[in-house]
């Protein structure tokens, strides 16, 4: 009797274990089917994470000037600055009357027409944001456009090729010279701005550079003062997203990519932002006053009166680098992430595995019927010759799962390790999330090899109590 019921339990178990193997991988092909907006949301910042933050601090420090002819010369180039000037209406999850039925449950661009009562398309230049029927009712944003260069608004701006100084030349110096009692640069040295998003102070052993850009009244001046190094600088009706780039890896990289998969990616609202931040990037800093988007209109390639809006009030914001704590967490960050291709770190790697959560799924569902079928057999008298023969094909069963299941977690491990920098607070949020996903997405795994291991033992203890029953007979038998 203690030999079916330990032999009953280990086939309990063991179909327990084939069962949280196939929660895992449901849990897995829900994360690769791309199809949540959220899921989205979450797997294309990781595989832009890396190019995000080396977009940034791979900038030299910025020394900019003001021209009224050109910046192209031997000591000058143009800048580039990133307009937002594409916007659009989230009616995701709505299916109002008031919207054309086109319309219903779509992220569409600001010259779509959604009223009902009309039967053309909105020349959006013309139209008074008060009278469409979207206000209230979908999320109205902006996102990247295009990078304008050469921008003139009475002046243009532009950079010096000279100074080539990088940011972990810049954080390094910063922190070896920052006098943290007075939270501010050592007596050699010149506090010239906040340096990154994480709040170091840029100092110099030498004059600050004249690199703080202001706008008012329609054109570029150098401002009074400093506050934020002006690394990256933006034009925009709306305050920039929390995460936002002019390049989507995984459709630069992957030629082989679906039409609705890079859309999926391309499509990403603010709103799904929300999953880990607010929807706008506060590290970005509005300066000066609003202007027309008329004004830069002779700017925009391929500009297009009926799908830009001439009254639009543009803003110009800047950011710092993005920033870290200090030298030791960048230099961790350069050796997780591969500087020279975006796609050679473990976030991007997660996101486009090429393990295929079917198979599990599939094996699981394969052996939890093998299994049901064992135990029914167990319960015909005349298959009893054949109970040893499947006993021990159940064990070998049992084995091999638990070796495999053994691997692919270290392995899993190893390749996803958990990533703990100490850096920008908007960016440490997207590497808290993977962490919590490499956990997840082997969290039922490890709970099965337990089940698989309890499983594996009863089933030994039951052979050996078999095999001395066995022995113990042949004893009295010979007696």
């Amino acid at each position: 009797m203690e030999i079916i019921s330990k032999l009953f339990f280990s086939i309990v178990f063991f179909i327990i274990s084939l069962i949280l193997l196939l929660v895992q991988g449901i849990y897995n092909y829900i994360f690769f089917s791309f199809n949540n907006k959220k899921i989205i949301a979450e797997r294309t910042l990781f595989e832009q994470f890396s190019y995000e933050v080396y977009s940034s601090i791979n900038k030299p420090l910025p020394y900019y000037s003001l021209s009224e002819t050109s910046c192209e010369s031997p000591s000058n180039e143009k800048v580039e600055i990133n307009l937002n000037a594409n916007s659009y209406f989230d009616c995701r999850d709505l299916f109002d009357v008031n919207l054309k039925p086109s319309c219903h449950n779509k992220i569409v661009k600001n010259y779509t027409n959604c009223n009902p009562d009309d039967s053309e398309t909105i020349d959006f230049s013309n139209l008074r944001l008060e009278r469409d029927t979207r206000l209230g009712k979908c999320e109205y944003f902006s996102k990247y456009s295009q990078k304008l260069s050469n921008l003139y608004l009475n002046n243009y701006i532009c950079q010096s090729r000279n100074n080539k100084m990088t940011y972990e030349q810049l954080l390094k110096l910063s922190i070896e010279n920052k006098d943290d009692k007075k939270n501010d640069c050592k007596n050699s040295f010149r506090g010239c701005g906040i340096l990154d998003t994480m709040d170091n102070i840029l100092c110099l052993p030498f004059n600050c550079i004249n690199n703080n850009i202001s706008i008012s009244s329609n054109s570029f001046s150098n401002a009074d003062t400093y506050s934020k190094i002006p690394v990256t600088m933006v034009i925009s009706e709306r305050p920039p997203l929390n995460h936002e780039w002019d390049k989507m890896i995984k459709e630069t990289y992957e030629k082989n990519l679906k039409v609705e998969d890079i859309y999926k990616r391309r499509d990403v609202s603010f709103v799904d932002f929300n999953l880990f931040d607010d929807y706008y990037d506060n590290t970005y800093m509005e300066v000066g006053g609003s202007f027309k988007l008329s004004l830069i209109k002779n700017y925009i390639l391929d500009y297009d009166s009926q799908k830009y809006n001439d009254n639009q009030d543009l803003k110009f914001y800047i950011r710092n680098y993005i920033g870290f704590k200090n030298s030791k967490e960048l230099k961790k960050f350069k050796k997780i992430f591969n500087e020279n291709d975006p796609r050679d770190n473990p976030l991007y790697k997660l996101s486009s595995s090429g393990h295929n959560p079917l198979i599990e799924i599939i094996i699981s569902c394969v052996f939890l019927v093998i299994i049901f079928a064992y135990a029914l057999i167990l319960k015909y008298e005349k298959l009893k010759d054949i109970y040893n023969l499947l006993s021990y094909i159940f064990i070998g069963i049992t084995i091999v799962f638990l070796i495999a299941g053994l691997i692919i977690i270290v392995f899993h491990f190893i390749k996803y390790h958990p990533i703990y920098i100490d850096m920008d607070r908007r960016m440490q949020k997207v590497l808290k999330a993977y962490n919590k996903r490499t956990i997840l997405s082997q969290l039922f795994r490890l709970i099965s090899l337990a089940f698989n291991i309890l499983s594996l033992v009863l089933m030994l203890i039951n052979k050996i109590k078999q095999a001395r029953q066995g022995n113990y007979q042949d004893v009295v038998n010979n007696n």
